[in-house]
Formats: C-alpha cells, sequence, structure tokens
C-alpha cells in the first residue's frame, strides 16, 4: 500500500542512527526483493518527510529499558502475512513511540512497526507496518492513538480496507536489542524534504477529497435508509388500514349477523305468543260455548217443569 509522504520524523535507530530515506513510489522494498505486493493509495505522492529532525531519542545506552520483543501472527492476506509475521525487536522511537523491526535474515524485505503523530492530519496518524518509517508504502495500519506500543489487534490490511480481526501481536519476552541514543551521534535526513509543502498539499487535497467521497457515500446511504423506512412505513401503513378494513368488515358482518339473529328471535317469539294466544282464545271460546250449552240445557229443563206443573194444576 502507498500513502503521501508526511513530514517532521524523528526516528531514531540502533543501526548508527542511519535515516531512513524515502522510497520510490513503485512496489519495491528497501531490500529490493520483490515478494511484497503494495497498491497505490488514492493521492499517493513520494514522501518529502524528513526523519532524524527533532529527534525523540531511543532508549539509553545502558539499555536498561529495553522494551519486549513482539510476535506478529495471523493476517488474512496470504501476501501481506508471508511479509509481516514473526518476531520484532526494538529498534528506536518515533515521535515519541518505540519502533520495532521485524528479525529477518540478510537480504529479507524490511518490517518495521512504528507510530505517526498527527502533523499530516488526524487520518494520517497511528501505529503501520512498513518497509520504511514515514514511507509512503504501508502493510497495514491501526488507528489506535493512544497506545503507547503496537496494539495487539484492530489492524486494517491494506490500511483503507476493513480491519482483519485475524491479525495479533503478542508479547515475545524481553530479550529485544538495545537500542543507543541517537542524538548524540546525529541522524542523516531523508533527502527530498526541502519539497515537502507540494506533497503534503496534494495529501491535503486528496484527504479532502476522500473525506467527501466517504461523506456523500454517509449521505447516499441515509438516503438510502430514509427511503427503506419510508418504503418500509408505508408498507405497515398499508398493512394497518387492510387489517383495520378486514376488522371493519367483519365487526360489519358479526352486527348484521346478531341483527338477523335478533329480528329472528323476535318473530319466533311474536309466532309462539300468537299462537298461544289464538289457542287461549280457542280454550275460552269453548269454555264458554259449553257453559251456553248447559245454560240453555237448564233453561229447557225448567220449562219443561213450569209446563208440566201448568198442565197438572188447572185453572
Amino acid at each position: 500500500m502507498s500513502w503521501p509522504g508526511r513530514s517532521g520524523g524523528g526516528y531514531s535507530a540502533t543501526n548508527g542512527s542511519r535515516g531512513y530515506p524515502a522510497p520510490s513510489a513503485g512496489p519495491s522494498s528497501s531490500s529490493g526483493s520483490n515478494a511484497r505486493v503494495v497498491a497505490p493509495r488514492p493521492g499517493a505522492a513520494p514522501t518529502s518527510s524528513s526523519h532524524g529532525s527533532g529527534h525523540h531519542g531511543g532508549h539509553g545506552g545502558g539499555g536498561d529499558s529495553t522494551p519486549p520483543s513482539l510476535i506478529v501472527g495471523g493476517c488474512s492476506n496470504t501476501t501481506v502475512a508471508g511479509i509481516i509475521q514473526g518476531a520484532f525487536a526494538s529498534n528506536g522511537t518515533n515521535h515519541g513511540k518505540p519502533v520495532y523491526k521485524k528479525e529477518a535474515a540478510a537480504g529479507a524485505v524490511s518490517v518495521l512497526i512504528y507510530f505517526w503523530d498527527e502533523r499530516d492530519g488526524p487520518s494520517f496518524s497511528g501505529w503501520w507496518f512498513g518497509p520504511k518509517v514515514g514511507g509512503d508504502q504501508v502493510w497495514a495500519y491501526n488507528s489506535q492513538k493512544s497506545a503507547q506500543s503496537p496494539p495487539p489487534s484492530g489492524w486494517r490490511v491494506p490500511w483503507d480496507g476493513p480491519v482483519d480481526e485475524t491479525l495479533r501481536i503478542s508479547l515475545g519476552g524481553s530479550g529485544g536489542r538495545g537500542v543507543p541514543r541517537s542524538d548524540a551521534q546525529g541522524a542523516r535526513s531523508m533527502p527530498g524534504s526541502g519539497a515537502a509543502a507540494a506533497p503534503r498539499s496534494r495529501a491535503v487535497e486528496d484527504d479532502r477529497r476522500r473525506r467527501d467521497d466517504e461523506r456523500r457515500q454517509v449521505e447516499e446511504q441515509r438516503r438510502r435508509e430514509d427511503e427503506r423506512r419510508r418504503q418500509e412505513d408505508d408498507r405497515r401503513r398499508r398493512q394497518q388500514e387492510e387489517e383495520e378494513r378486514r376488522r371493519r368488515e367483519d365487526e360489519e358482518r358479526r352486527r348484521r349477523d346478531e341483527e338477523r339473529r335478533r329480528r329472528e328471535e323476535e318473530d319466533r317469539r311474536r309466532r309462539e305468543e300468537e299462537h298461544r294466544r289464538r289457542e287461549a282464545e280457542a280454550k275460552r271460546r269453548r269454555e264458554e260455548e259449553e257453559v251456553r250449552k248447559r245454560e240453555q240445557a237448564a233453561a229447557l229443563v225448567v220449562r219443561k217443569v213450569i209446563q208440566r206443573v201448568r198442565i197438572a194444576t188447572p185453572e
């Protein structure tokens, strides 16, 4: 991976305070090996940072506080994994925090873990894997600026990609190499430091464009999310309206059924009452007819008796 040049170094190393020159824009490493595969970061420009100026000093000559060595393992990118996996020993400091270098055979790709502060912008600050401190080519990035040593997790591979959860850094013991102070010996500045303004301007412009693109992507995602929520709300509203319509229809159907059953019950009761009334009326008529017949029979008997009496008693 490549990224814009960074200025204002401060790296001190154990190898005679040798300054690391800025790498070329191509994918070559400090050892000339072709095993490393890098991709240019948008707006990348050859670094014009000046390492060795404003030294942050390595460990004391006595080596009584040498940081422990580190072990790098994992990484889902097989190409990058083959480069960065292994043991790393303390190799100086940069911007106030330790630098670690991979322990490898002579001629192998130089792999460093170093910290870069916010002098080139907050988006460039953090921990990096690269062949050179402040170089324009990197393999991985971690944004944990507050960490005083390389964070054990949270590394992005590539630097602007997603977090690779498999990449891990662990302590490997306290047998790291001692680092002599470089401020007593001086350090060579990286070439191209006088031309730092233009690359930094391009880096700032590229960073601004990147942020604009990210903001547009976020706005587009938010718009799509709002549209999705609106469609979901419309769908729920239509569903609720349909459910309400069905509920009203069911209620109306139940009301009609209840009204029909009520009318049928009333008609049944009226018919039964009418039937009972008619039966009572017929019974009353029969009883009246019986009474009338008995009265007529009694009156006939009386008349017959009277007639007999009159016949038996002449005037």
